[in-house]
């Protein structure tokens, strides 16, 4: 019998913990947007938050700042509810006040559905 990598264990859990946060908080039938953030960076010693940037829709840009402590993937749940369209959303990764790489996705919300995104750094 083969035991799943610690890898896989480990986004196995932060998928499980997402999809309980968005229950668990009535998102269940709601409209959302879930990232899963991976990168071959080192927690801490090369990137120590994440700043993510959610713009466009019908809402002003909101930016959230995640401290991190342990290595990626990282799972960050978005709340979109009254947002309509598409969102540009950037993901960057931060040691201090530099940025050391960045990502930008396109999410299209789709109502009444919750969307997850896979990103790497």
């Amino acid at each position: 019998m083969k035991f799943p990598s610690r890898l896989q264990l480990s986004r196995i859990l932060l998928l499980l913990g997402a999809g309980s946060l968005l229950l668990a908080s009535g998102c269940g039938a709601d409209t959302g947007l879930v990232l899963t953030i991976e990168s071959s960076y080192l927690v801490p010693d090369e990137i120590d938050h994440l700043s993510v940037e959610v713009s466009g829709g019908n809402q002003a840009a909101r930016t959230y700042q995640v401290t991190i402590a342990s290595p990626f993937p990282h799972t960050m749940a978005i709340d979109t509810e009254n947002i309509t369209g598409t969102l540009q959303v950037t993901i960057e990764a931060m040691k201090g006040a530099q940025v050391v790489t960045q990502a930008q996705i396109r999410a299209e919300l789709v109502p009444d559905r919750v969307l997850e995104y896979f990103v790497t750094l």
